[in-house]
């Protein structure tokens, strides 16, 4: 409504140690967290109401206003670094919640086998794999 619909929603879990020292969390939960947070999102703008009762948030009859013009929702661009390779629980936060995965430089193997398991992962929770974007340049 407010900008007509053009409106993407860019998010990654972070990595760096001082950024969690600094808000006092364990960085070791940063994964569990975000996906908690992702699926609250991904509520909130798929839902009139929202409540949960998870291991990280509480909220009762939440609600976001105004209402995304996007249907389903606000386009989910999720990001990822590559070290080497992605660990599986990025691939599987990106099969359950990402309209576009935007990881770090990869190279072109890299890249190939991260979409192999995030189609695999995609399928296993009943969502097509070619409805997921890629937001990269391979090398």
């Amino acid at each position: 409504m407010l900008s007509g619909g053009r409106c993407t929603l860019g998010l990654g879990i972070g990595d760096l140690f001082q950024e969690f020292a600094a808000l006092e969390l364990d960085r070791r939960v940063r994964g569990r967290l975000s996906d908690e947070r992702l699926e609250i999102i991904r509520r909130l703008l798929t839902e009139d109401s929202v409540s949960c009762d998870g291991r990280f948030h509480r909220v009762a009859d939440l609600r976001l206003l105004p209402r995304p013009v996007q249907q389903p929702h606000i386009p989910m661009w999720l990001g990822g670094h590559w070290d080497g390779g992605f660990v599986e629980p990025v691939l599987r936060r990106v099969a359950r919640f990402a309209d576009v995965f935007f990881p770090t430089w990869t190279p072109v193997d890299g890249y190939r086998a991260a979409q192999a398991a995030i189609g695999r992962h995609a399928r296993a929770q009943g969502r097509a794999p070619d409805a997921i974007g890629w937001g990269v340049q391979k090398q």
